[in-house]
């Protein structure tokens, strides 16, 4: 199947999270799998085209004041949080790949937190959020 022959029906969108950039849907569904497309910190509401993002603030000229990444990461969490749930489904439902973290330690050294930060949302064991 072709994406662009795939029905309308597939095709997940919500308000409750931050328009995509682009001419795509939140998530797809493809039969019992979902597809989420490129989720960013943006926030919903926040303006027209809801550009707002925690933890980055920029002068008049766009440079940055403040950059806050652990900010950014949770607001991610929080809109995946949401389509997946606009989309009937949950954290525990997620197949998650722990690679992900290891390339980008090795890739930004820097960042060290972010597997600490995956574990504020999920238990270890259970992979259910600790916060509502």
């Amino acid at each position: 199947m072709k994406y662009f022959d795939m029905p309308n029906e597939s095709r997940i969108s919500t308000k409750r999270a931050p328009k995509p950039v682009g001419l795509y849907p939140h998530a797809r569904k493809v039969g019992d799998l979902l597809f989420l497309s490129g989720v960013g910190p943006r926030v919903a509401g926040s303006d027209e085209i809801d550009s707002a993002v925690p933890g980055l603030k920029l002068d008049k000229n766009g440079n940055f004041i403040e950059f806050n990444f652990a900010a950014q990461c949770r607001s991610v969490f929080d809109n995946v949080k949401i389509i997946l749930e606009e989309s009937g489904s949950s954290w525990d439902q997620l197949v998650d790949d722990e690679r992900e973290d290891k390339a980008l330690l090795v890739l930004i050294n820097t960042f060290v937190f972010l597997p600490r930060l995956k574990r504020l949302i999920f238990t270890i064991q259970s992979k259910k959020p600790i916060f509502a």
